[in-house]
């Protein structure tokens, strides 16, 4: 940094033809550019310690705020405790001690009161088999009101084989097994002498034989009852027998 107005002197020294006006000039630059090379390093150094300062000041800063933090977290933890220690008085089991009391079972004791059992109004004949002879019944009188007498007139048992019914035909199985009995059936018959509904009362004992039975009376006709001249309805129980000595081969 001084180097520069020694190495100036010695070039005065030589060329002595110099004017003392430029002598001074060249004094004078050299002399600016020194200040302005101190100025510059006087504030580079400046700047660096303003830099460096705040650096340390903030890390102290931070540190005390720390130190203040792990202070009062213990304080926090302290009094939490105080209020988890308060005892919980829990109140006496009083209900769970009470007795119940069961209703005596009334209900249970009660008597049941069976209705006697109604007579039944319906008449039902029942007629002889179609393959066995079959008897004649007479017919009867039923009823009579203010205003006449009111007959019903049934016709005769032997009806169904008077109208040429066919006999059931017996199955080939139930002849080999050796299957025998009787097929009671309770049929409607309808004012045109056909068969309407149709239940089984009393089964043969042979599945094969009541299937037969149904399927043959089915398709009967009968005589329809009369009653004050004209023809009704009316319940009739046939019976079908299934026997190996009466059937032919």
């Amino acid at each position: 940094m001084y180097l520069f107005p020694i190495q100036i002197t010695l070039q005065l020294s030589e060329f002595s033809t110099v004017s003392r006006t430029n002598l001074f000039i060249c004094f004078l630059v050299a002399f600016f550019h020194g200040v302005i090379l101190f100025s510059f390093n006087q504030g580079s150094i400046k700047a660096n310690q303003q830099i460096y300062q705040p650096s340390l000041r903030g890390n102290l800063i931070t540190s005390s705020k720390k130190v203040e933090e792990n202070k009062t977290l213990p304080l926090i933890e302290k009094i939490k405790p105080v209020a988890a220690t308060q005892s919980i008085v829990e109140p006496p089991p009083v209900a769970a001690t009470q007795s119940i009391v069961e209703p005596p079972p009334v209900a249970a004791t009660q008597s049941i009161v069976e209705p006697p059992p109604v007579a039944a109004t319906q008449s039902i004949l029942e007629p002889q088999s179609v393959v066995a002879t079959q008897s004649t019944v007479e017919p009867q009188p039923v009823a009579q009101d203010d205003k006449g007498v009111s007959t019903l007139v049934l016709p005769h048992l032997n009806d169904a084989n008077a109208l040429s019914n066919p006999n059931p035909i017996y199955p080939r199985l139930s002849r080999r097994l050796h299957e025998e009995g009787t097929v009671l059936l309770e049929i409607l018959i309808l004012p045109n002498g056909s068969v309407g509904e149709m239940r089984l009362k009393a089964s043969s004992g042979f599945t094969r034989l009541d299937q037969t039975a149904k399927a043959t009376v089915k398709y009967w006709r009968y005589q329809p009852a009369q009653q004050n001249g004209k023809s009704i309805e009316y319940w009739y129980i046939q019976p079908v027998h299934f026997s190996l000595n009466h059937s032919k081969t």
